[in-house]
């Protein structure tokens, strides 16, 4: 969630407490908790109080949240972490590119997406599966609960 929060402030130069509602199916308390912590942290910066408060990420916020990307998805994988937004192409593309290089999880990669798991599961991994571009690591059982997902070709 925190990292999510950072990208947001970053990429549409702030965020604010309505649009992480948009973005995730978190609690809305749990947001405002979070969104206290990293003002507190010196993370974000608040413009406001009340009802209409933005937040901004402040200088070490973005390195922040470039290393904690780095740690979870393969450097220069454009991932998308908006609901909505990004073609079907587009993800296809991103969820191929991160099973490149390792073994990715469902909720790997719907983290990743910033979608749901259906979501991923039903339009992103079903046409992939289908077409060859994907395989799984336990394809006689494909609801195995380690169940995870490479690239075709691809050598982990």
């Amino acid at each position: 969630m925190t990292r999510l929060i950072l990208f947001t402030a970053e990429a549409e130069g702030q965020v604010s407490h309505a649009r992480l509602r948009e973005l995730c199916d978190d609690h809305p308390r749990d947001l405002t908790l979070r969104l206290q912590d990293l003002v507190r942290r010196g993370l974000l910066v608040s413009s406001s109080e009340g009802r209409f408060t933005t937040y901004r990420a402040t200088e070490g916020s973005e390195q922040s949240s470039e290393q904690s990307s780095q740690q979870t998805v393969p450097s220069g994988v454009a991932t998308s972490r908006r609901r909505g937004y990004g073609s079907q192409a587009h993800q296809l593309q991103t969820i191929v590119a991160l099973c490149q290089s390792d073994w990715r999880t469902l909720p790997e990669l719907a983290s990743a997406l910033g979608r749901h798991e259906s979501t991923v599961r039903t339009h992103y991994l079903k046409p992939l599966l289908d077409a060859g571009t994907l395989i799984r690591r336990h394809p006689d059982t494909p609801q195995h609960p380690h169940q995870a997902y490479r690239a075709a070709g691809s050598t982990p």
